[in-house]
């Protein structure tokens, strides 16, 4: 039963605060409908007392809607444990290294089950570890040529 109620706590948390937040309305802490000055705002400004009124009316179900929230979570973390037992089951036993076929061969027959059925397998079997660059090309070779290209292009705009 606890771990219904625990499950579906965001439902019974709103459920509690719809009814404490009805208990506040009618018996507690009523809007006060006879305040003097409540009754100048009312007639003067009607929205700025519509807007007085509504979030006051929210604020009722909101507080205690987070206030319930917040015991119903703790004691889903803290305090709940739960009764199911998981089933510890032996995991299966790893095969031999030495009687697995290596990750080449294994490649190769998925290139050749690709190449058999009409696609290339170039984008799907890129297992390169690091990005290939140019031989003889280090950062700052390739950094310059790019700027010398940028002028390039920036002259010859400028020239036309």
């Amino acid at each position: 039963m606890i771990e219904k109620i625990l499950h579906s706590r965001t439902f019974v948390a709103y459920t509690l605060a719809w009814a404490t937040a009805l208990t506040l309305d009618r018996y507690c802490c009523p809007w006060p409908t006879d305040d003097l000055v409540l009754l100048l705002i009312a007639a003067r400004e009607p929205l700025v007392y519509t807007g007085l009124y509504y979030p006051y009316t929210v604020l009722l179900f909101t507080t205690p809607y987070i206030v319930y929230s917040i015991l119903f979570s703790g004691f889903y973390v803290l305090g709940w444990k739960p009764t199911k037992k998981i089933d510890e089951r032996e995991l299966p036993r790893c095969p031999d290294p030495r009687r697995r076929a290596c990750p080449s061969q294994t490649r190769a027959r998925s290139v050749r089950r690709f190449q058999s059925a009409g696609s290339t397998p170039a984008a799907e079997f890129s297992h390169r570890s690091e990005p290939a660059r140019p031989p003889g090309a280090s950062y700052r070779t390739l950094t310059r040529r790019t700027v010398d290209e940028l002028q390039r292009s920036l002259k010859d705009n400028a020239a036309k």
